[in-house]
């Protein structure tokens, strides 16, 4: 996973991991105190940050790097969602597929915010510069894993030729 990867390079590199796991939820609770001379600087995972956490991750006066969702100023690593539905959808297309079904996601939790809408309308959009139309009986929402979505693919009238599967990865 990456927070394993993650682990195991800063480890490597001399450095020890406090991890700190919120399921989705805010950093509220967290302290200046827990982490002041402790930390030499944060990867924040998909967390959700509050404007109290924002103001305790300034004033630590560390760097920080957000994976998944923006955290304030600091560099973000992420993909571009619509991107890569976009590159699957003309993949499809390209190998001669025009019935082309959705499997994916309207999950609006808080760390997936942005995620499943950018994936949604790329989705739409692709089929639509390519000429196609957007079926909604071929699109169904399923949940963040890949078993969830190929469960959720007996929902989907027949017809369409290929799906495309989202998930959280």
């Amino acid at each position: 996973t990456i927070v394993t990867t993650i682990e195991q390079e800063l480890r490597a590199a001399g450095y020890h991991v406090l991890l700190i796991t919120l399921d989705g939820q805010s950093a509220v609770g967290l302290e200046f105190e827990m982490f002041a001379k402790r930390v030499d600087g944060i990867i924040a995972l998909n967390v959700p940050t509050t404007d109290t956490d924002l103001a305790m991750l300034h004033r630590l006066d560390v760097p920080v790097v957000a994976v998944g969702i923006a955290v304030d100023r600091w560099p973000r690593v992420h993909i571009d969602d619509a991107a890569a539905v976009r590159s699957a959808v003309n993949h499809l297309i390209g190998l001669g597929h025009r019935d082309i079904g959705y499997v994916g996601t309207t999950d609006t939790s808080v760390a997936h915010m942005s995620t499943p809408g950018a994936r949604s309308a790329a989705f739409r959009a692709a089929l639509e510069e390519a000429g196609l139309r957007f079926r909604a009986q071929w699109a169904t929402d399923s949940e963040w894993t890949a078993d969830a979505a190929a469960r959720r693919q007996a929902h989907i009238d027949s017809g369409q030729e290929q799906i495309i599967g989202v998930n959280r990865y």
